[in-house]
């Protein structure tokens, strides 16, 4: 039983660091990254028929760059539709797209869950 406990508490310590670590360059990134409307040029369809959208931008110096979502769903925006873009002006192919308040939660899930598992990896060593 101690075992299992253990990984578990390591798994939930790798999850708490990954997650603080995300939530930090994810912050770097709001810091530095520069807001542009792209639109959407369609979408790339791979893995089992996730649906990645493809958006276009233009940069603070008028280059115009076309990116591929990190994220695939089984739906994708219209072709044509405006989308909001967070672009690296050092790298303009790192980019965040869409909402980045859905962005920020998945970094805060992932830390969330592992302070949650280290409490309960805790609780559960208490009890043996």
């Amino acid at each position: 039983m101690a075992f299992q406990i253990i990984i578990g508490a390591l798994f939930a310590l790798a999850c708490t660091a990954g997650g603080a670590y995300q939530l930090v360059r994810f912050w770097g990134f709001l810091q530095r990254g520069v807001r542009v409307e792209g639109k959407v040029l369609g979408a790339s369809i791979e893995d089992r028929g996730a649906k990645y959208p493809v958006v276009s931008f233009m940069d603070q110096h008028g280059k115009t760059h076309v990116v591929k979502s990190k994220v695939g769903s089984d739906w994708a925006p219209k072709k044509g539709t405006e989308m909001n873009v967070r672009y690296n002006p050092d790298n303009p192919k790192d980019v965040i797209l869409g909402s980045l308040v859905l962005s920020f939660i998945a970094r805060l899930l992932l830390l969330l869950v592992g302070i949650a598992g280290i409490v309960f990896a805790v609780m559960a060593y208490k009890s043996l």
